[in-house]
């Protein structure tokens, strides 16, 4: 975990906090906001915050302005509000009599009745976790004071809201059942505050070296951008997250035949990161956001990373068992060392390892990335 995971996180939700940092890509703070817009299909959120405002502000200021301005849209469509049920003793009733215990507690001697009454309330898991969310930063101390006003008088708005700390179990149940996209914005910015905050670089650069201390979740985000930009910014291929089966059939008694449902349930299941096909092209892209691009053993010379192209090959092995043209596969990484552009053709399969440098102004990331989708479109 980063070393300037906010105090109140760190303590007051149990967070540990790492001494050093992992190696690995870079984000400055502005390109980090485009991601989350492009990753969260919520780019609107662009215009409503300046993006000029974010240069020389903190990761957790970046938070702020981001969950201010999504609690501002929330609150303009309408919280999520839910019917309740609640037990009340009244002279007028109202709702479903409670017969038994008006009876049992000889309520009607008193000129009362038991109702159970049902009230729309915005008491709700998401409500909950927005408002312990909107609290953590606005104790934050490197949150500007104008993002923090705006915060306060969100949590005004939320009075009616139980105060809950912020934890996981909260956000799960947030989560649970159908939530509408902007619903989901505001929990993936809810988990990101959960989660802790990056350090700033060594220029001083506000940087995501490992996403809030999990390099699996900015796997995550990483993957997501690739698929979000894909589908925005260009039309030449379309793009999917396939499902890839097995080309496997099952040996018994000597004899090759079709998998059972039971020989099929063991096999894991093979998912491509982004699919795009179009033009009489397949490409299968593999997102990887590792602390290092290439391994090396013993100080030997860098190396392509084995594990990544195991399972790229193997994926290819498979899809060229499907119809369809023959697939090129592709490992995208986000640059550390250098940048990559190495194209390969190992047994019969097309692999290319590229990079894509998030450590460069926004313009140069997104020229970049549409030169990417040109070549696998061009392939």
């Amino acid at each position: 975990m980063a070393t300037d995971v906010a105090t109140g996180l760190a303590t007051g939700l149990g967070t540990r906090v790492a001494t050093e940092p992992p190696a690995g890509p870079r984000v400055p703070i502005e390109n980090l906001f485009y991601l989350l817009c492009y990753a969260t299909n919520r780019l609107d959120v662009r215009e409503r915050v300046p993006v000029e405002a974010l240069v020389g502000a903190s990761p957790t200021e970046l938070l702020a302005t981001l969950l201010a301005a999504m609690t501002h849209r929330l609150r303009l469509r309408g919280l999520p509000r839910a019917y309740r049920t609640h037990g009340v003793d009244t002279r007028a009733p109202r709702g479903r009599l409670a017969v038994g215990e008006t009876v049992g507690r000889a309520l009607l001697l008193q000129g009362r009745v038991h109702c159970e009454v049902s009230e729309l309330t915005p008491d709700v898991p998401l409500n909950r976790a927005l408002k312990a969310g909107l609290r953590v930063l606005t104790a934050d101390p490197r949150v500007r004071d104008l993002t923090r006003a705006r915060l306060r008088r969100h949590l005004v708005a939320l009075g009616e809201v139980t105060l809950a700390p912020l934890t996981e179990g909260l956000l799960a149940q947030a989560s649970a059942g159908r939530l509408e996209p902007l619903h989901r914005s505001v929990l993936g910015l809810l988990e990101l505050v959960l989660l802790g905050l990056p350090r700033h670089a060594d220029d001083g650069r506000a940087s995501a070296p490992d996403y809030f201390g999990s390099p699996q979740k900015m796997g995550h985000l990483f993957e997501d951008f690739v698929r979000q930009f894909l589908r925005r910014e260009q039309e030449a291929l379309a793009v999917s997250q396939r499902h890839i089966p097995w080309a496997a059939a099952t040996d018994r008694q000597g004899a090759l035949g079709g998998l059972t449902e039971i020989d099929r349930a063991l096999l894991p299941q093979m998912r491509s990161d982004v699919t795009l096909v179009g033009g009489g092209r397949r490409v299968l892209i593999e997102c990887k956001y590792s602390q290092r691009t290439l391994q090396s053993n013993q100080g030997g010379a860098p190396k392509l990373r084995s594990a990544h192209l195991y399972q790229l090959g193997t994926y290819l092995q498979h899809l060229r068992e499907t119809p369809g043209p023959p697939p090129l596969g592709v490992l995208l990484y986000a640059q550390v060392e250098r940048p990559l552009d190495v194209r390969l053709r190992l047994g019969g399969q097309r692999l290319w390892i590229q990079s894509i440098d998030l450590n460069q102004p926004w313009e140069g990331v997104h020229r970049d990335m549409l030169g990417l989708a040109e070549s696998w479109a061009t392939a």
